[in-house]
């Protein structure tokens, strides 16, 4: 098994919601509350699985055909939440579809014979919450009500298009994979 500090398999969105999430990950770093996502260069995603190891080659391999046979979806994006752990992140929260949860489980079950998923077992198909970040590493946890109230910019109810899935290493933050889901209209 090859191994990176991590990795992660995440769901990447339509451009449209890409190009919302972007600049207000880049508000929060003009405004100086927090920089994390805009300094990353990544890209906003709804991380599936995050994994300790993994054999690259099997992982990519498994990927392409996994995404080659599942549709693209909408997600729909209506709560912000938080989570309290350290570091402190801001996400928006999808709702937990039967789709969604059937997805992810199904992936931890193509990836699981060739990986170890994160210790903390956040990601395993029992305990998993569907989120897209919006600040994490936040600078001074008194800016928490300000960031909180500013993603009031972001529409109730949003739907956004799933479009593919994105195998990374992190820190810092690497796609080495792009995997479009089938039928992915833009």
């Amino acid at each position: 098994m090859s191994s990176a500090k991590g990795y992660s398999i995440s769901i990447i969105l339509d451009s449209k919601t890409e190009n919302m999430v972007k600049g207000f990950w880049k508000s929060l770093h003009d405004m100086g509350l927090s920089d994390y996502y805009y300094l990353s260069r990544s890209r906003p995603q709804v991380p599936l699985l995050v994994l300790e190891e993994t054999d690259e080659e099997l992982c990519l391999a498994a990927l392409q055909n996994f995404a080659h046979n599942v549709d693209s979806f909408c997600i729909n994006l209506e709560l912000t939440g938080m989570f309290t752990t350290s570091p402190s992140s801001v996400f928006w929260l999808p709702s937990p579809t039967r789709e969604l949860l059937e997805l992810h489980h199904a992936l931890y079950k193509a990836v699981i014979p060739f990986s170890k998923i994160e210790s903390s077992g956040y990601y395993n198909p029992d305990l998993w919450m569907p989120h897209l970040g919006l600040a994490s590493y936040i600078k001074d946890l008194q800016y928490l009500p300000a960031i909180v109230k500013s993603t009031m910019v972001f529409p109730s109810a949003f739907k956004a298009m799933a479009k593919a899935l994105m195998f990374s290493k992190f820190l810092p933050i690497e796609a080495i994979g792009f995997f479009p889901l089938k039928k992915y209209i833009k």
